[in-house]
């Protein structure tokens, strides 16, 4: 269960360390290095790329954040892993929105996003495993 943990919090300081390197870069008024992949600045600057007015990077690294929170229970606690599940589900709910605004409403693909969009599929699924594994360890109680 441990390793499963490690890769957890490995797919959240990913998420972290790119929604911090967008969010810095908004903040700064720098375009992002993109590279070859010219799909960044669209997207970064397209109508969807803010919500309420605050870049949704700035979203995420309040979503990585509360996970290296959450971490910690999911090895002591089945309602920390519980809810850590319900975490990855959200997550990869909105990932999957913001994957599709991309593909399908703006026509261009961002490395950084995608790069978010993955760390959140492998936190859903260390997440679910984690909640799968801990709850198969528990044994039932015979004095019940």
């Amino acid at each position: 269960m441990k390793k499963l943990y490690w890769i957890f919090l490995a797919a959240v300081l990913l998420g972290l360390v790119v929604s911090m390197y967008l969010s810095i870069s908004d903040l700064i008024g720098v375009k992002p290095l993109c590279g070859v992949l010219h799909g960044c600045d669209t997207v970064l600057t397209s109508v969807y790329s803010k919500l309420f007015g605050i870049p949704l990077a700035f979203y995420g690294v309040v979503f990585y954040v509360a996970g290296s929170i959450i971490a910690p229970f999911t090895l002591t606690s089945s309602y920390g892993r519980m809810f850590a599940l319900l975490y990855g589900i959200v997550g990869a709910g909105f990932s999957a929105w913001f994957v599709y605004i991309q593909l399908v409403l703006i026509g261009a693909v961002c490395v950084y996003c995608m790069t978010s969009a993955f760390a959140t599929l492998i936190i859903l699924i260390s997440t679910f495993l984690l909640w799968r594994k801990g709850n198969a360890t528990i044994e039932p109680s015979l004095n019940s």
